[in-house]
């Protein structure tokens, strides 16, 4: 055969994720696990505690699904979420004599999602996972959008991949009852979504706190609409080629101050702060009107979320330290995202480091 070959080969990456949201969806999950995956073999996996409280019924609605039901418990929170909890998830599927056909049902928060999926995407290089979202983190934001990783001391997320789950079962039921930490938690997500692209959410955020929106009905509808703000900025660009991503709000700040604290700060709380952050530096380079920064800062307090954090002097350059981590994996800049209206925003570039510990700080 003469001549060079030249070929191109399409190695696009098609992935089907349904969505179910409703009340009552828990108990119709198995089914859609079921109809998204071969429906042959379920490994359940969540902590200790949520399995407590959701063991049965999971077990149940599985069973009634899939021909066999395991079940693995894992560490709660960011200790599960990290290479040795990764090594011994892989561990413990290898000795259950998982395979190809096997589908990962992650059931918990987004620490749990995030694991399991990594695991996923790796265990014989890729198998089915699905999620059934325990937080309202989870259902509004974690479970949703294929960004799977785990944590290493020097950034967040530093090791992971996109590999999106075939189902998401959100269930605003599950949270209703949730204490008010998580609650709030979950909230900063909600507020992130809102204030960079729908402002009628944040108004109806901001119409109230949690309670506002205690029962079925109104958890159903604000989880609804924040899902859907999110999908909206998702889905022109599932694989972020595109590094300026609106979704980053508040979260260059947030990842810095979880790895400068050894994760000492919960994740919403330091969403909140990173979004409080970026607000004070829209306003200040008149980005953001005084008026729109004042109702970002506000709905942020009346869900009892902090605006500010003083690291202490040895944990400053853990901070810096972990931003420039984050500017690497952006390209080399840090591109933080500055809301510049109630329901706009946009990426700057030009945001120094020095600008965010102060921001972060309240001191800007």
């Amino acid at each position: 055969m003469g001549g060079d070959l030249d070929i191109t080969l399409n190695v696009g990456r098609p992935a089907l994720c349904r969505i179910v949201v409703g009340h009552g969806s828990l108990s119709r999950s198995g089914v859609i696990f079921a109809s998204r995956t071969s429906g042959r073999r379920a490994i359940w996996i969540s902590d200790a505690k949520v399995g407590a409280v959701l063991g049965p019924v999971v077990n149940q609605v599985l069973g009634g699904a899939f021909e066999r039901v395991d079940a693995i418990t894992i560490s709660a929170g960011e200790a599960a979420k990290t290479l040795d909890g990764f090594a011994q998830l892989i561990e413990r599927l290898h000795a259950l004599s998982a395979d190809r056909t096997t589908t990962l049902v992650a059931v918990g928060g987004g620490s749990v999602t995030d694991t399991v999926g990594f695991v996923a995407a790796c265990y014989m290089r890729g198998i089915p996972y699905v999620c059934l979202p325990t937080t309202l983190t989870a259902q509004v934001d974690a479970a949703v959008g294929g960004k799977v990783a785990v944590n290493t001391p020097w950034a967040k997320n530093l090791i992971g991949a996109f590999y999106h789950p075939s189902a998401v079962v959100v269930d605003p039921a599950i949270v209703e009852d949730a204490p008010r930490d998580v609650l709030r938690a979950g909230m900063a997500e909600i507020i992130k979504v809102a204030t960079i692209t729908d402002r009628a959410l944040f108004e109806m955020v901001e119409a109230g706190p949690s309670e506002a929106f205690a029962g079925s009905a109104r958890i159903e509808e604000i989880v609804g609409r924040a899902l859907m703000a999110k999908l909206r900025l998702l889905t022109p660009d599932p694989y972020e080629n595109d590094l300026d991503r609106l979704l980053n709000f508040g979260h260059e700040t947030a990842h810095a101050l979880e790895i400068a604290t050894d994760h000492g700060i919960e994740h919403g709380e330091a969403v909140a702060i990173g979004i409080a952050a970026a607000t004070r530096i829209a306003e200040a380079r008149g980005y953001l009107t005084g008026h729109n920064s004042h109702r970002i800062m506000e709905v942020l307090a009346r869900y009892e979320l902090p605006t500010h954090f003083e690291l202490p002097p040895a944990a400053a350059g853990r901070f810096d330290a972990a931003l420039r981590q984050i500017a690497l994996v952006r390209g080399g800049s840090m591109r933080v995202v500055l809301p510049d209206g109630i329901g706009s925003a946009s990426v700057s570039k030009g945001v120094t480091i020095e600008e965010l510990r102060g921001a972060a700080a309240g001191i800007l």
